[in-house]
């Protein structure tokens, strides 16, 4: 459980990194929505763990191919429902899609849960912000959601009422299934990125343990170099020049 959580945190502070970096990776195929949205479902009841909650995936159309980023609207789906999934204790949590209109086709993810206070609202996709600090996770998912959805051309939003359940959605513009040439590969699929073992990253920690846990989930993947204190990391900073630099908050 709890390293799980904070493989995933890490994860989503590697995602924003790279966002703000511009290296976040996108490629474009053709995917078939219905078998994303089966694949998602399936995988969302395996990891909920209220069983007074269903959960639910809703495709209107027979079928419906897409060309977009399967890996990255999977991710913005998956954290809207692990969000459904923290404040929804009983009732029901169903996403999927309507019917694309004007260009666009709108995704959402819908629960029965608390509900969000209109003054939180507004806040709610910038970076660090958690709707209840006891709550696990980073309060980042959703910031990363953002940069995803406006990176892939299309807006999000979330309509709520307290006590009664919210709505999470984005739109994508909605471009069918183009011919796939496979001599000539489309030119919006090289993204600017670096090898993972070639990405150093620099981790400020006092704390031994803390850093034994870093270094066992990062260490297969990239090159780390540990800093102990500020001033050290400082000087590291500039004889490395890593690519990201992850330490906590008294740092």
């Amino acid at each position: 459980g709890s390293e799980m959580c904070i493989r995933d945190s890490i994860n989503e502070i590697l995602d924003l990194s790279k966002i703000e970096a511009g290296t976040l990776e996108y490629v474009y195929a053709n995917i078939d929505v219905n078998k994303m949205l089966s694949e998602i479902e399936q995988a969302a009841r395996m990891r909920q763990p209220n069983a007074n909650v269903a959960i639910c995936a809703v495709t209107p159309l027979e079928g419906l191919l897409l060309y977009t980023d399967q890996r990255r609207i999977t991710q913005v789906l998956n954290n809207f429902i692990s969000n459904a999934m923290k404040f929804t204790n009983t009732g029901s949590i169903t996403f999927g899609y309507e019917e694309p209109k004007g260009g666009y086709i709108r995704f959402f993810v819908t629960d029965t849960g608390t509900g969000i206070p209109p003054e939180k609202v507004a806040d709610i996709f910038n970076r660090f912000v958690k709707l209840d600090s006891f709550k696990q996770g980073t309060g980042l998912g959703l910031a990363i959601s953002q940069n995803i959805v406006k990176e892939l051309k299309g807006e999000i939003g979330v309509v709520s009422e307290l006590g009664k359940g919210s709505t999470f959605w984005f739109t994508l513009p909605y471009k069918p299934a183009v011919k796939e040439d496979k001599k000539q590969m489309p030119k919006d699929i090289q993204p600017v990125s670096i090898e993972r073992n070639k990405l150093t990253i620099l981790v400020a920690e006092d704390n031994a343990s803390n850093y034994k846990l870093f270094e066992s989930i990062l260490r297969y993947d990239y090159h780390l170099i540990h800093a102990w204190d500020g001033m050290e990391a400082v000087e590291m900073f500039r004889e490395h020049n890593p690519q990201i630099v992850l330490m906590d908050i008294n740092m």
